[in-house]
């Protein structure tokens, strides 16, 4: 009879582990699918701060690890091959879509231009040269002939802060966001998205403090 009552309670402790693990595992799922549907559906925030820079900003999605692969899409499927195991080896992944846009003006000046047949044609040649832009072209006959090159820098992290405006938000639970800021004041981001993964310290670090 001692040893039924002693099996009985190790079979109801195995069982309260297991529910536990399932619940906790449960959880966690909900909350990554949660989070991932509030970033993927968030508004991005855009200004420019008093240098003229464009900045933009958008809600994180925070993933557990061992859920990585629940909400993955098929494009970062591809990420296998670059990082191997994603639950291990994944830190956090983007993507960033950007425009730019804008206008110059450039004066027109004579040129001529030789063929391979040695021939001299008259044409119009203009260039336009800042720090982001550089924009040469030459009009032959009714044709534009160009070559360009576009300079974007820019400075990209994850951070947390509260949502909403001080004070009012002190309140407010903190929530993980990513920030672009543009060097080139034409250029902007379209879409951000952004996945960060949460990871807790295996039993083995938790036991050595490690």
């Amino acid at each position: 009879m001692k040893y039924l009552k002693t099996a009985f309670l190790i079979a109801l402790v195995v069982v309260a582990v297991l529910f536990y693990t399932t619940y906790r595992k449960s959880k966690e799922e909900l909350k990554s699918v949660s989070s991932l549907y509030e970033a993927q559906n968030a508004a991005i925030e855009k200004w420019k701060n008093k240098s003229g820079e464009n900045l933009a900003r958008a809600k994180a999605a925070e993933v557990y690890a061992g859920n990585v692969n629940l909400v993955l899409n098929q494009e970062l499927e591809a990420l296998k091959h670059e990082v191997g195991n994603l639950r291990r080896n994944l830190i956090s992944y983007s993507k960033i879509q950007t425009s730019t846009a804008g206008n110059f003006t450039a004066p027109l000046t004579d040129t001529v231009i030789v063929t391979p047949n040695a021939e001299e044609v008259k044409a119009k040649h203009f260039s336009f040269n800042d720090d982001y832009l550089k924009f040469k072209g030459t009009v032959l006959n009714d044709t534009l002939i160009s070559s360009y090159s576009i300079r974007n820098d820019f400075t990209y992290y994850h951070y947390y802060r509260r949502p909403g405006k001080k004070p009012f938000n002190i309140f407010r639970r903190k929530e993980a966001v990513a920030e672009i800021k543009f060097k080139n004041p034409n250029t902007t981001a379209d879409t951000i998205y952004s996945l960060v993964l949460k990871r807790e310290p295996s039993w083995f670090r938790k036991l050595v403090g490690y």
